[in-house]
C-alpha cells in the first residue's frame, strides 16, 4: 500500500464546507432548507450534518466504529452551541 505524503493523515478537514455551487453532500438538502448558504446558521448546519457523516465513516482509539450514541451526543452538542449562537446573533460557522 503506497503511503501519503501527509503519512496517512487526511489532508482535509472533516468540517470543511461546501461551496455554493455543486453542492452534492447530504447537507445539501439541509443547506437549502435553512436558508441562504452564506448564512452562519445555514453553515453551522450544514457541518452539523458532515460531522456526523463523517464520525460515521471513522472509528474510535479502539479501532472499533463509532456507536451511535456517541455520534448522537455530538450532535445534540453541535445543535446546543448552534442554538446559542443563533440566539446570540452569531453569523460566524462554528
Amino acid at each position: 500500500m503506497p503511503r501519503t505524503a501527509s503519512g496517512g493523515v487526511p489532508r482535509k478537514s472533516p468540517l470543511r464546507i461546501a461551496s455554493s455551487g455543486g453542492i452534492t453532500s447530504p447537507a445539501a438538502t439541509a443547506l437549502a432548507l435553512v436558508g441562504p448558504a452564506d448564512s452562519g446558521p445555514a453553515l453551522r448546519k450544514m457541518m452539523i450534518s458532515e460531522f456526523c457523516d463523517w464520525l460515521r465513516s471513522r472509528t474510535n482509539k479502539k479501532k472499533l466504529p463509532f456507536a451511535q450514541e456517541t455520534i448522537t451526543a455530538y450532535k445534540v452538542a453541535a445543535r446546543a452551541l448552534d442554538a446559542w449562537m443563533t440566539d446570540k446573533d452569531i453569523e460566524e460557522d462554528f
